[in-house]
């Protein structure tokens, strides 16, 4: 039975091995995607552990995203019928 990390800490500063480890998947992918990062030189970018939580809220796909968006975006525009 194998430990599971616990996760990082809301203020946490991490590299992108320690997300990628987080997120399960590659280093070159974090690397790839938009996650809000803090620029330390050449290849050394760090992230918040807060930034990449409301990233990954941001890339949900399901109900509570879909009403979020038709939040977004208003009601639909519905013609008043002639009396």
């Amino acid at each position: 039975m194998s430990v599971r990390p616990e996760p990082p800490a809301d203020d946490d500063i991490l590299t992108a091995r320690q997300v990628s480890e987080w997120l399960k998947i590659s280093v070159r992918q974090i690397q790839r995607l938009s996650i809000p990062f803090i620029d330390c030189g050449p290849r050394n970018r760090r992230y918040l552990r807060r930034d990449v939580l409301a990233w990954l809220e941001a890339q949900r796909i399901g109900a509570k995203a879909k009403k979020s968006r038709q939040d977004a975006l208003g009601s639909p525009i519905v013609a008043a019928s002639d009396p």
